[in-house]
């Protein structure tokens, strides 16, 4: 049985059209193929932090949000409601390395999430820490899977 069968659901009005835009958006055919990206809003139309590169005189730098809940295969309307899928994180982490960063800084403010994905990406973190400075930032919350990614950094700080 579904479990959205016989439950009632009780949402504000100004989350709908969000969360009809993520049933729309839903993956059709293979559940394991990728999911979409981060999405650009959440299901109220506030913007949902992005990756994004700063650069100065000594270079490029970015950072790699880590928000919420820490999720693998994180369907868009889990992202919607403020997950961060493990595949966005090494995804972004990958770019910024294509876009030719001196460091990249994730920034974390989770309470943690799924153990299953957790050690592979934190594996991932460490590599690319091993080509480009890879810094943990907090100045929220970072605990269980999202201490596990800050592991693989090679430096940690918080605030």
């Amino acid at each position: 049985m579904n479990p959205f069968d016989h439950t009632f659901w009780f949402l504000n009005p100004t989350a709908w059209p969000g969360l009809q835009s993520a049933f729309e958006q839903r993956p059709a055919g293979d559940p394991a193929q990728p999911l979409a990206r981060r999405p650009s809003t959440d299901y109220y139309g506030n913007p949902i932090e992005q990756m994004r590169v700063v650069e100065n005189k000594r270079g490029k730098v970015a950072v790699v949000p880590v928000k919420g809940a820490l999720l693998k295969n994180a369907s868009p309307s889990d992202k919607r409601l403020g997950a961060t899928g493990y595949e966005d994180v090494l995804d972004d982490m990958k770019s910024a390395v294509d876009q030719g960063v001196r460091g990249i800084v994730l920034h974390i403010g989770s309470p943690g999430g799924m153990a299953v994905g957790a050690g592979d990406l934190a594996e991932k973190v460490q590599d690319i820490a091993g080509r480009v400075p890879v810094f943990s930032f907090t100045d929220s919350m970072q605990c269980s899977a999202a201490e596990y990614l800050s592991a693989g950094c090679s430096a940690r700080f918080a605030t």
